[in-house]
């Protein structure tokens, strides 16, 4: 089943009580507009919140009023404005961090109320009973991988391949096919302890299907071609070794990154950069560490690359 990844501004929910204090008696909140969970709405109200170092303005109100006063803020606005805010599932607001709200018409000391927002997911009941899930249960998102969403299609059946991809994002690319295209994938890493840069690889990532999709680049061993198999000519390879340490270089790399390039008619072209590698037992970077010694070697200096980066760098880590 596929959610809507949404972001949540900083916002208060109020009591009834508490608007008429800010807004005037009688008060009633207007809908600005109306938000993704059924009745629930941001309204055209704004308030300031105030903490101990300083205050948020405009802040947003969202509706209708609930039993009990609530302020959501990211960790770096409860910092900015001094307030210790837990993380907390919303209505989880016992002994969380204190505020002042301010409206047009009055203020309110908020003894507790003031939280980050846990992440969460908003399912239906129907929705939930399809899951086999229910309310408060903790469950693991799986966001898609690279190559994910991929389609190759004739001119004829581009229109239809769209709207079949819009189902899955708000926005398509699409590309040219090129072919015959091999990727190879290189490892660059840096030891700080005296500047050496070493360079692995490259494997080959092997398409059985007629383009590169995320089961055959991720999920099975077989897809790749270890760095002594690669068939490529010598000048290539050192072409290669050229191009992903000026790359390192060129976006200032510190410490480690995978370097992925596309060949096509004996032509190099710089793909992408990986900086965060994956290191699952079929990952790319795990296979190019067998060049050094294995993956235990390779991590016993990145780790004190990385202690001598902090040494010379202590403010920026």
């Amino acid at each position: 089943m596929k959610f809507l990844v949404e972001t949540s501004a900083r916002h208060v929910h109020v009591t009834q009580e508490t608007l008429e204090v800010l807004f005037g008696a009688g008060y009633q909140l207007t809908v600005k507009k109306e938000l993704s969970q059924p009745g629930q709405f941001a309204s055209n109200e704004r308030v300031t919140v105030v903490g101990p170092k300083k205050e948020l303005a405009n802040v947003s109100i969202l509706g209708p009023c609930r039993s009990a006063n609530q302020v959501e803020l990211s960790a770096t606005d409860a910092r900015s404005i001094g307030i210790a805010a837990p993380v907390r599932e919303s209505g989880d607001i016992a002994g969380s961090g204190a505020c002042k709200l301010v409206g047009p018409c009055g203020e309110v000391e908020l003894s507790e109320g003031v939280i980050i927002a846990k992440r969460h997911i908003h399912v239906t009941p129907e929705d939930a009973v399809k899951l086999g899930v229910s309310d408060k249960e903790i469950v693991k998102v799986a966001c898609g991988g690279s190559s994910i969403g991929v389609e190759k299609c004739s001119p004829a059946e581009l229109e239809a391949v769209i709207a079949k991809m819009l189902e899955l994002d708000r926005r398509v690319l699409v590309q040219p096919c090129v072919k015959p295209l091999r990727e190879l994938e290189c490892l660059v890493y840096k030891d700080n302890r005296d500047g050496t840069k070493h360079f692995l690889g490259p494997v080959e990532v092997m398409a059985s299907a007629p383009y590169f999709v995320y089961e055959n680049k991720y999920s099975s061993a077989v897809s790749l071609i270890r760095p002594d198999k690669v068939d490529i000519a010598q000048g290539t390879r050192e072409a290669l070794r050229d191009y992903a340490l000026r790359a390192f270089d060129a976006i200032h790399g510190s410490l480690y990154m995978r370097i992925d390039f596309f060949l096509s008619g004996g032509r190099l072209t710089l793909n992408e950069v990986n900086t965060i590698p994956g290191s699952t037992p079929t990952s790319h970077f795990n296979i190019l560490c067998e060049q050094a010694g294995g993956l235990d070697a390779v991590l016993d200096v990145l780790v004190h690359s990385a202690l001598a980066r902090k040494a010379d760098h202590p403010r920026e880590l």
